[in-house]
């Protein structure tokens, strides 16, 4: 299977799930955005009708070419983005005037404690954090 295919992508989001999520997260459309995603590894998108999805930047890869490790950037991208998914699911948003209409996410407490129970559960493994950014070397 192709690590730039959308079933990669959904493995993963099983995989993750089930190890720090409990299998907690539904289903959710998962896919890679074009090369012309630059300014973010990922995002987590949704609108008022209960349409959500996932979509990562295949830029990404360019860690695997440096040798850093395209899977755990990847992972660490994903989990970053399911926790926005849990955000959202169960309605904790810091900002309350973007919490009641839902169209805006925080990296605020809820979001770091719940990237750094991620993090400690990894043993260290993963650095999640409020930047996703993709990998450049200059």
């Amino acid at each position: 299977m192709s690590k730039l295919s959308n079933d990669y992508l959904t493995e993963k989001f099983d995989t993750l799930n089930s190890k720090y999520f409990e299998n907690e997260l539904p289903s959710i459309e998962l896919e890679w955005g074009s090369f012309a995603m630059t300014s973010t590894a990922g995002y987590f998108w949704w609108n008022n009708v209960g349409s959500s999805k996932i979509k990562i930047s295949p830029n990404i890869i360019k860690a695997e070419i440096w040798g850093d490790g395209f899977d755990k950037s990847l992972e660490e991208t994903l989990l970053h983005e399911m926790v926005h998914f849990k955000q959202y699911l169960l309605g904790h948003f810091d900002n309350p005037t973007y919490a009641k209409s839902r169209t805006y996410s925080t990296h605020g407490l809820f979001f770091q404690q719940c990237v750094g129970f991620i993090n400690s559960l990894s043993g260290g493994f993963y650095n999640i954090d409020i930047f996703h950014e993709i990998p450049l070397r200059k």
